[in-house]
Order: structure tokens, then sequence, then C-alpha cells
């Protein structure tokens, strides 16, 4: 179906991350759960051992000492892998529920267009792949300039490892757009069934209570999920705007230049992931609230059936009592809402918590003038 056609290749490669299990036949499934898995683990262990590389023995350690580039690259390992192993565990625990959560949108895309006799586009994937250029550019650049930054000097074999590098960050980037595709082509069968709702009503209230069933199934598919994304690209955030402030207020990181562009390519690459996905979840919402309103100001001709108005009144006093109770926006970990409001929750959260690094800051810097003029005063 072109629900599934239309998510391209960021499906397909589901199928070797949070999806192992997808469409697979019975007489070989061991074997191609395990060939599916086996890329999984691979990019899980030049995760592990980049961080093993930055903290261990033979590598960069963590101290007041470390310059802001071991910092950068301390939060890109700590931060992305760690995020993405949390969010692979989400997935396989939340696996049937998602793999549920297709079949149902995949029965509804059925009913509506066979139904309503509707052609949907198929295999239009031209977006997906913009998206994931963009997001190879980003990662290359963020690679790119941590690299050239490094005493290492630049050879072919380290242009190999930057490339190993953005493509290892293009798993994290798979799964956000994953998410984001998936909501976008839920929120397409919803504005479908918007613009033929009138051609049939009570086959499009049996429609309706379709969609407001997979409303939960999504926010515990990928509310865990989306928490664990959206903490990771808030630390990036902190972290990559108190480099910036840094940088621009301190005169002792000032020759480090190759540190604003890294921290300005971090800051923008979360700050763009974190709108998309509030914008594409308040999206959603906004097409299933449309649909609330289509339910509470339909009517039928005067000449129609007695039996026919009853069944009308009735569904639209039920879905009138369903719209305070059936909740029409993606939850995410228990506590927030996948729209604008919870855009601008995670974005006060994030300002609040740079501003106590930036307050940190100012106390550290107080205490060295006051150590400093204390000491004086003993010579």
């Amino acid at each position: 179906m072109s629900f599934t056609e239309n998510l391209g290749i960021l499906l397909k490669f589901q199928k070797i991350c949070i999806l192992p299990n997808y469409q697979l036949p019975r007489e070989d499934k061991t074997f191609t759960l395990i060939l599916r898995l086996f890329p999984l683990f691979i990019a899980i262990s030049f995760g592990l051992h980049g961080i093993y590389e930055v903290t261990g023995q033979n590598g960069i350690m963590i101290s007041v000492g470390s310059g802001m580039n071991d910092l950068l690259l301390i939060m890109d390992k700590f931060v992305n892998v760690y995020g993405l192993i949390t969010i692979l565990i989400f997935g396989y625990v939340r696996n049937k529920w998602h793999l549920n959560l297709i079949e149902t949108l995949v029965r509804i895309e059925k009913d509506l267009t066979k139904h309503f006799n509707i052609q949907r586009s198929k295999g239009r994937c031209w977006r997906i792949y913009f998206d994931l250029i963009i997001n190879l550019f980003q990662n290359f650049l963020i690679n790119f300039f941590s690299d050239i930054s490094s005493p290492i000097p630049w050879t072919v074999f380290a242009l190999k490892i930057c490339l190993l590098d953005s493509i290892l960050m293009l798993v994290d980037d798979f799964i956000i757009l994953y998410v984001i595709h998936f909501i976008k082509q839920t929120t397409s069968l919803i504005r479908l069934l918007k613009i033929n709702f009138e051609r049939d009503i009570l086959h499009s209230f049996s429609l309706m209570d379709e969609f407001l069933k997979i409303v939960p199934e999504l926010s515990i598919s990928f509310g865990g999920m989306l928490y664990v994304l959206f903490a990771v690209h808030f630390c990036i955030c902190v972290g990559a705007g108190y480099f910036l402030f840094l940088f621009i207020f301190d005169d002792n990181q000032f020759q480090e230049f190759i540190v604003l562009l890294v921290s300005l390519i971090y800051f923008l690459r979360s700050l763009v992931y974190v709108g998309y996905l509030s914008f594409v979840g308040n999206n959603f919402s906004r097409e299933l609230d449309g649909l609330f309103e289509i339910c509470h100001r339909i009517t039928i001709s005067s000449n129609a059936r007695s039996e026919l108005k009853r069944t009308l009144d009735f569904n639209k006093a039920q879905f009138h009592l369903r719209r305070f109770f059936s909740p029409s926006y993606i939850v995410i970990g228990r506590a927030y809402k996948m729209n604008i409001s919870g855009l601008f929750s995670i974005m006060s959260i994030t300002a609040t918590y740079f501003l106590v690094l930036v307050q940190f800051k100012q106390l550290e810097e107080v205490a060295h003038h006051i150590t400093s003029n204390y000491t004086g005063d003993l010579q």
C-alpha cells in the first residue's frame, strides 16, 4: 500500500533498527532476523568504541582542563550514542504496538481508498531523500570541522573516519525522520477523510473512530523514543549554546574559531529537529480537531429517513462527548504534548538550564578573581 511505500527507505531502514521482525516469512524468520540485526550491532559497537576512545586510558580524559574541542567530542559521543541505544531499547519494548499500528493504518487506508474510490499517490519520497541529504551534509560538517581542529594530521584515513562518523550519526537521524514522516502520512489520511467525509457520513464516522483509537497507540509506540530524542537534543542545545556563549564573551576561548562553527551547527541541527517534530505533531492534532468540527456541524437533508437522522444524531452526540475524553495529540513520555505548546515548554526548560550554566560560569570567574586577589595580598 502507498502508506508504507511513501515511507520509502526510512521504513526499510527500520527493519534493521527497531522493526527487525516486520513482515518476516516464517520459514526463515531466525536467519533473516540475525541478518537484519547484524548491521545494528556493528553501528552500536562503533559507537561504544568511540566513547571508549574519548574517555579511555589512551584517549581524551574528561577534566577541567579539557579543551572545548574535546568537550564537543565528548558531548557528541555520550549524548548521541547513549541516546541511540536508549531509543533502540524503547523501540524493541514497543515493537508489538508499533507493528499493530502499521497494520491498522494500512487497513484504514485500504478501506478509505476502496470505499471512496480514491487513488493515493505512491512512491513520492523526494522529501525524504531531501531531508536525508541535508542531515548527511550537517553531520559531515560537524565531523569535518571537529577533525580538522584536532592536532592529528588530516589524511585520507582521517577523511574515511569522518565519513564513517557521519554515516553512523545518520542512524539516529533515520529514526527521527521515520517518526516525522510516519506522523505526516497519518495526517494525510486524516486530511483525506475530511475531504470525503460527507460522501458517506455513517461510514466516515466508523473511520473516524479508528483514527481516535490510533492516537494512544501513537503515544505508546513513539512516546518513549520521542522523549529520549527531545532530551538528547535538549542537552545538545544547552551544551552548544553554552559553548557559543563562551566563544562570544570569553576572550580565552576566542582563538578556537572552529568551535563556533561546530557549536552553531549542533545548535541549529537540534533546534530544527525539535521544531520539525513539534510542528508535525501540531498539524496532526489540528487535522484531528478539524474532524471533530466536521462531526459537530454535519447535517443531512430534511427528506432523509427518521432512522438515519437518529443514527446521525447519536453519532454526533457520542463524538461530541469523546472530544473531551479522547486526546487529539501525541503524548511524549507521558508528560509533554507533541505540539506547539510542548515546543515552548521544552524551549523554556532549555533556556533555564542554559542560564544556570552561565551563572555557574560567572560564579567561577568571581571565585577565581577573589582567589587571585587573596594570593596577591599574601605575597
